[in-house]
């Protein structure tokens, strides 16, 4: 299973990239050794100019052993194993960051909501049943009053 790891780029006017979520298992029943390569597990990525750091990564086996990275580690039958590379640094003030963007990041699942209010200043409401899989563009709204109040503009900023 691999997919982009929502909320690990750095928040910014320009937003850092995102890291992965990669889980991998072995449909073999035999232990097995892992030997990986993943970076920045203890030191995440610097933000740049105002931009936040970018999610630190991580390397997990069944969700709560973490072995050290770059040595190899023997896995047993049935184990699932983590490689989470870590994501970029932001640049740049994130309250900066256009409204729209925010958005369009939101409704791609790169930013949660719950980011994109705390780190943005941009409040967007979900309009959906919370239990959709697939969730369309047109039921996520931006809260302007809520997001100005956050931001502290006034309404032609926006």
């Amino acid at each position: 299973r691999r997919e982009l790891r929502t909320d690990s780029g750095g928040a910014g006017t320009f937003r850092g990239g995102l890291g992965q979520w990669t889980e991998i298992g072995s449909p073999v029943d035999a232990p097995w050794g892992i030997s990986a390569l993943v970076d920045r597990t203890h030191f995440p990525a610097n933000g740049l100019e105002g931009g936040g750091y970018g999610a630190a990564g991580e390397y997990l086996v069944n969700n709560s052993i973490r072995p050290q990275p770059k040595a190899v580690f023997s896995v047993a039958p049935g184990d699932r194993v983590q490689l989470n590379p870590a994501g970029g640094g932001g640049y740049g003030n994130p309250l900066l960051r256009p409204v729209e963007m925010v958005l369009y990041d939101v409704v791609n699942g790169y930013v949660s909501l719950e980011a994109a209010e705390r780190e943005y200043g941009v409040v967007i409401r979900y309009m959906g049943n919370a239990d959709q899989l697939v969730r369309p563009p047109e039921l996520y709204a931006v809260d302007e009053a809520a997001t100005l109040a956050l931001r502290g503009q006034s309404s032609s900023d926006l």
